[in-house]
């Protein structure tokens, strides 16, 4: 039952540390991914106001097959954006992922969670912070 209590306070104080910065990357995300829904529609919409009249001089069947492939030129650059946009966008999360695993947790948090903990679940964390490489 101890070891519960203490598992329980442990994800507690973890959880409350970590919230502020879940928020935030959520909120970074979801920013970052309206703005990228909202960029996406205005280059489909543009490409498909494109008119490729002005191209009469190479040929009626160049600017028939231009027309007719429009579409799938505007969403291939759309698709390839996405992906750059989805590059970068992963790369900052592990990377604030990484930034937010190397804050050290303050002394005061320390003390207030080993003072509500058991003897058995301080030696544990004890033990585990001597030997954080592996058992």
């Amino acid at each position: 039952m101890t070891t519960k209590t203490d598992a329980s306070r442990i994800n507690t104080l973890l959880r409350r540390l970590c919230l502020p910065r879940w928020l935030g990357r959520a909120g970074i995300l979801a920013a970052v991914t309206l703005a990228w829904i909202w960029i996406a529609n205005q280059i489909l919409i543009g490409g498909s106001l494109v008119n490729y009249s002005g191209l009469s001089s190479l040929g009626a069947q160049v600017v028939e097959f231009l027309t007719r492939i429009n579409p799938y030129l505007w969403w291939g650059l759309t698709i390839i954006l996405s992906l750059i946009v989805l590059s970068l966008a992963r790369s900052w999360l592990k990377s604030s992922i990484r930034k937010g695993r190397q804050v050290a947790v303050s002394v005061a948090e320390i003390q207030k969670l080993s003072q509500a903990m058991t003897s058995e679940g301080v030696d544990v964390l004890l033990w585990v912070w001597d030997h954080e490489t592996g058992p």
